[in-house]
């Protein structure tokens, strides 16, 4: 399973990062915009990144080389918001909030049970514009 969740993790980092790190005025919108969005078009990788839980999966049992890909991967998730925040002169928090926190919980309202409908995007865009205003 842990195989299963690097490899989830690793499709939707590629589609994450590509946004965030466009060269698009609304680079961090585009990435708030990416969670409900690859939850439509990969479902079933979106399932495994939200019902499987890192402590649980990435636990002693998990092979030592997934592990560290895995902290690799979310290291360069780190960096690349941080970066953002930075150039955008933003609050890291509020990029957090907006970018990561807010659209993970809304399409936790929907997987694994029903598909996450494209009016999800709109809360995800006013969601992230309002903490970005903070």
């Amino acid at each position: 399973m842990a195989a299963a969740w690097l490899h989830a993790l690793r499709e939707f980092q590629q589609v994450f990062l590509t946004a965030l790190n466009s060269a698009h005025d609304d680079a961090g919108e585009r990435a708030a915009l990416a969670t409900p969005q690859f939850s439509r078009t990969q479902c079933a990788q979106a399932v495994i990144l939200c019902v499987g839980r890192h402590e649980t999966l990435m636990n002693e049992n998990a092979p030592q080389a997934v592990r560290q890909e895995v902290d690799q991967l979310n290291d360069e998730m780190r960096q690349a918001l941080a970066a953002h925040a930075k150039r955008e002169r933003l609050d890291l928090q509020a990029c957090l909030h907006g970018i990561v926190a807010f659209p993970l919980a809304s399409v936790r309202l929907y997987l694994p049970r029903k598909r996450v409908p494209k009016s999800v995007d709109d809360f995800v865009r006013a969601a992230y514009r309002s903490v970005i205003r903070l």
